[in-house]
């Protein structure tokens, strides 16, 4: 039979481009979400046949969303770290 490691440690990085968040409307610009880079980091243990244990940590890099229209700033969301445990339970 199979017997798959108990231990797994994921490190994911990923970054997209500068993108519209909202169209413009009545002459003003498009609001635009700026460019972010993330770095996220997931785990998960096999406690035994039947129990199983995941966490992750994202947002490693502390990057916040920045939205722009035209030359100025229109919002910023400061998301800090999150973090987040699950248990599984399978027969």
């Amino acid at each position: 039979s199979y017997q798959r490691e108990p231990l797994s440690l994921n490190l994911l990085y990923n970054v997209f481009g500068r993108r519209i968040g909202d169209v413009g409307v009545l002459g003003l610009p498009d609001v635009f979400e700026e460019e972010v880079h993330s770095l996220d980091l997931t785990g998960a243990y096999q406690l035994s046949d039947h129990l199983s244990v995941s966490a992750n940590l994202k947002n490693l890099l502390l990057q916040p969303l920045r939205f722009t229209q035209g030359n100025f700033d229109f919002k910023r969301i400061d998301r800090g770290v999150s973090f987040g445990i699950r248990f599984g339970l399978t027969y």
